[in-house]
């Protein structure tokens, strides 16, 4: 099903802790609606620690919406990303659009896994750059990119995230 191509690669992220592999300490990049109701309560779900989180809201709102789910992540302002990167293996971007291929980039070129919300970049420019980093990443480090695409609401999804994890 062509259709789920980003949900079978969401179902094959999800499965990493299930099947004895270190689970992969995600950090937040923008921590808005996409991010607290959506990702990050999956990401618990599935097992996955939430172990940082950059945002230009104040820290106890931040607090205040991970407490929520029951983590207490580290705290960091846009301008402390290169320092937020030593938290995290993997970094979900739910940030302005605008930012996003700076994030990503960055991201990528510290050796980690990026989940970026849509859309990815926001001019053929960023596109074509954006193709070459990841192509890089991925042979220096092993680094993985995946476009996020509101799977999250599609029904294969949503039944996946409301099942319990195996053990």
């Amino acid at each position: 099903m062509k259709d789920f191509q980003f949900s079978d690669s969401f179902y094959k992220l999800s499965r990493l802790s299930i099947y004895g592999l270190p689970n992969l300490r995600f950090g937040v990049v923008g921590f808005g609606d996409a991010a607290t109701r959506l990702m990050c309560p999956a990401l618990v779900r599935r097992g996955f620690e939430v172990s940082a989180v950059v945002d230009v809201l104040p820290y106890e709102v931040i607090k205040e919406r991970f407490s929520m789910l029951g983590i207490e992540p580290s705290y960091f302002s846009p301008r402390e990303f290169e320092k937020f990167l030593d938290f995290v293996d993997a970094v979900y971007v739910a940030s302005p659009n605008s930012s996003h291929f700076w994030y990503s980039t960055r991201a990528l070129k510290a050796g980690k896994h990026v989940l970026c919300e849509k859309p990815i970049v926001c001019s053929m420019e960023e596109g074509m750059s954006l193709k070459s980093i990841v192509e890089e990443c991925k042979s220096l480090y092993g680094s993985k990119y995946m476009p996020v695409d509101h799977y999250l609401y599609k029904e294969d999804v949503t039944r996946l995230l409301r099942r319990p994890p195996s053990d």
